[in-house]
């Protein structure tokens, strides 16, 4: 089974998530760039149980997402 992503608001962010995923901190997650402040949590294998209920999101899909106006400098006008 590969890498899944979620995005989710920071605000709903918990320890329990954060060690459950690859990250590892939340320093180290990827954060929007576009004052809505959601974040970005990536997990290998089965969904960790808080994180159910989000959208996941596979490699392709989420890299292009990240090519979009919310997560990268590159793309702002």
């Amino acid at each position: 089974m590969g890498d899944t992503w979620v995005i989710i608001p920071f605000a709903n962010v918990i320890q329990q998530m954060i060690d459950d995923c690859v990250e590892g901190s939340i320093n180290k997650a990827r954060h929007s760039i576009d004052g809505v402040d959601r974040i970005i949590l990536k997990w290998d294998g089965s969904t960790p149980p808080d994180l159910i209920g989000y959208t996941q999101y596979d490699h392709t899909e989420i890299c292009l997402i990240l090519q979009g106006t919310d997560w990268s400098e590159a793309y702002q006008a």
